[in-house]
């Protein structure tokens, strides 16, 4: 996924999405909660976060852009203050008891219920704990290939 979509992405799953459209682009500091198409991209100083994740030099025409896989894109998700902002209100929007939760984390983050394994990894990791573990929980789901990656 690119780098604009999945910030667009962590936002709508975190309920966290301005779907307010038209507008004057806006930089793209952690309060800006639009979605990433109204940002604005200086030529100077491009965010440190989109190169990251392959953004294109904005002073280059490119006809197609790079993929890459690389260790810091999972780094950034498993430290990033603001990817754990996100999954702190993930976690909050699941409700229920602990089997529930799970199941809804699937469903809002997969579109899917999670498997048998799934299930009871989810649930083996969460028992007991508090909502710091479940914001953990969901920032594991976050990182995950599943999440980040349209097959």
């Amino acid at each position: 996924m690119d780098a604009e979509s999945l910030r667009d992405d962590l936002l709508l799953v975190s309920g966290n999405l301005d779907l307010k459209e038209g507008g004057l682009a806006v930089h793209l500091g952690k309060e800006n909660k639009r979605r990433t198409v109204y940002s604005f991209v200086s030529r100077r100083k491009m965010e440190a976060d989109f190169a990251l994740f392959d953004f294109p030099n904005p002073n280059n025409t490119s006809e197609q852009r790079n993929a890459t896989n690389v260790p810091p894109q999972r780094l950034y998700f498993m430290n990033n203050e603001w990817v754990i902002t996100q999954a702190k209100s993930v976690a909050a929007r699941l409700k229920g008891d602990d089997s529930q939760r799970v199941d809804a984390a699937y469903r809002l983050l997969f579109q899917r219920m999670p498997s048998t394994p799934e299930k009871k990894l989810g649930l083996a990791f969460v028992a007991g704990k508090d909502e710091k573990t479940w914001s953990e929980y969901t920032q594991v789901l976050l990182t995950s290939n599943e999440f980040q990656f349209v097959d």
